[in-house]
C-alpha cells in the first residue's frame, strides 16, 4: 500500500520529524484514511497513529523524517511513505540544525 510500518516509533518536532503547521493532527480517522491523507500531500513522508487504532484514531502527518532521531519503544506506530526512502542519504548532512555523520540514514532533503 506504499507505506512501511515502524512499530513503536514516534517522530515529532525535535525528535526526528518536522510538522506542517496546519496539518499536525489531521483528525480522527481510520488508518487507511490517514495514509491516504499523507499520500495526497507531497510534503508528507509519514503518519503517526496510536498502536491498535486501525479502525479509528488520531492521525498525525510528518515531513522530513530522520528515523535515527525518532523515539523508539513508544505506544505509537510510524507508517513511512515508501517513496520517501528514495531520499536516503549516506553522507554528512545537516537536517534541522543537527548534523549526522557518514553512514547514517537520513530521510528527507538535506538542508
Amino acid at each position: 500500500d506504499g507505506f512501511t510500518l515502524h512499530r513503536g516509533m514516534n517522530c515529532y518536532r525535535d525528535h526526528g520529524a518536522e510538522l506542517e503547521e496546519s496539518k499536525d493532527m489531521v483528525g480522527v480517522q481510520s488508518l487507511d484514511s490517514c495514509r491516504r491523507t499523507c499520500t495526497a500531500d507531497a510534503k508528507c513522508q509519514a503518519v503517526v497513529v496510536k498502536q491498535g487504532a486501525a479502525a479509528s484514531g488520531e492521525c498525525w502527518v510528518r515531513m522530513n523524517v530522520t528515523l535515527s532521531w525518532c523515539v523508539d519503544n513508544s505506544e505509537y506506530d510510524l507508517w513511512l511513505k515508501s517513496r520517501s526512502t528514495s531520499n536516503v542519504k549516506n553522507s554528512i548532512a545537516d537536517v534541522g540544525g543537527k548534523t549526522k555523520g557518514s553512514g547514517e540514514q537520513l530521510l528527507g532533503p538535506a538542508h
